[in-house]
């Protein structure tokens, strides 16, 4: 979902804001190559 909303690349700041903060906008449990985990909170 999220490569569809940014740039098309597994970034934190890959494409334009507020699109590439949807799903990579929250607490960041785990961020290496191979994937990433972020912790959301429902608004």
């Amino acid at each position: 979902m999220h490569r569809s909303l940014a740039n098309g690349l597994l970034e934190y700041d890959g494409g334009s804001y507020p699109l590439n903060h949807v799903v990579l906008d929250g607490l960041p449990l785990y961020g290496q190559d191979d994937y990433i985990i972020v912790k959301l909170t429902p608004v």
